[in-house]
């Protein structure tokens, strides 16, 4: 969701598309002046707009894209370890941290960090990563950089390498698909695909793993303004009771049937993105 409300979905295989919530449709996302990358052809995978309005896109195998604020036109950037302007993995999550840094995962080249926004002297940041296949990405408040990896469990950065907190070998499982950051709280919640979810207490330094009766392929997490915590799975949308430690069915229609791909949030509605369409749910009723 962009700072003026406007809602833009990344889809697969067919680009970016702009949701008009007065009239329910939606239509294609068009940048002006682009003869270098089929955006409308191409697999979007995240989705951000930084402090002074440019709108990031992670595309699969085809880098990052920028569209800024105050033109109509796009930068490019390839992803690449050596700069030969090939890329060497596709992009697959952002995340600010606390310096406003842009830290960058990719699924087979690990993570790339650029100071502020200057992606022209972006950098790798591996150092102590066992993987390559980083999925998503999250920083807490105490300027804490998440990384978690597809086989290889979580890992963080205080500002140096990463490493791995002797309490994520308690993981459910190391394929980590998502994270979601608890601000009130100070928990950490980490999407395992197989092995549904764990809480991480950041304060106490220790982790739960939540064995809900549902669907173990965890595709997305999100927390919502009043603390409940929206939890995408690969047959459907649940959400849990954080403080009571239950985990509660949604009615959300046909698409409670289908995959749950992502959540985004505006004025007490939740925009839930799955396999079959988007689904809004007014989470005041």
């Amino acid at each position: 969701v962009k700072k003026d409300g406007t809602i833009l979905v990344g889809s697969e295989n067919r680009g970016v598309w702009v949701l008009n919530r007065g009239t329910e449709t939606i239509e294609s996302y068009t940048v002006h002046n682009n003869n270098i990358v089929d955006l409308e052809h191409s697999k979007v995978h995240a989705l951000l707009e930084d402090n002074v309005g440019n709108l990031w896109m992670g595309l699969y195998q085809k880098g990052l894209f920028i569209v800024p604020k105050s033109i109509s036109g796009f930068e490019y950037h390839v992803m690449s370890k050596d700069k030969s302007g090939a890329n060497s993995a596709c992009v697959s999550a952002f995340t600010k941290d606390n310096n406003g840094n842009l830290w960058i995962a990719t699924d087979g080249g690990g993570i790339f960090q650029a100071i502020g926004n200057n992606l022209i002297n972006q950098r790798e940041y591996n150092e102590g990563l066992t993987s390559n296949s980083m999925i998503c990405l999250k920083a807490d408040k105490s300027g804490t950089v998440w990384a978690g990896s597809y086989g290889k469990g979580l890992f963080c950065s205080k500002g140096g390498a990463f490493t791995q907190p002797e309490l994520v070998e308690q993981l459910s499982n190391n394929k980590v698909m998502c994270l979601e950051f608890d601000a009130i709280r100070n928990y950490l919640y980490v999407g395992t695909n197989g092995g549904c979810f764990d809480i991480i207490d950041l304060t106490a330094g220790k982790l739960r793993h939540v064995d809900a009766r549902i669907n173990r392929w965890i595709r997305t997490l999100h927390l919502d303004g009043t603390g409940r915590l929206w939890v995408g799975t690969s047959e459907g949308t649940f959400y849990y009771d954080v403080d009571r430690g239950r985990v509660l069915n949604v009615d959300i229609g046909i698409g409670g049937y289908f995959p749950t791909n992502c959540f985004e949030e505006v004025d007490n509605k939740l925009y839930i993105g799955t396999s079959s369409g988007m689904v809004e749910y007014d989470m005041k009723k």
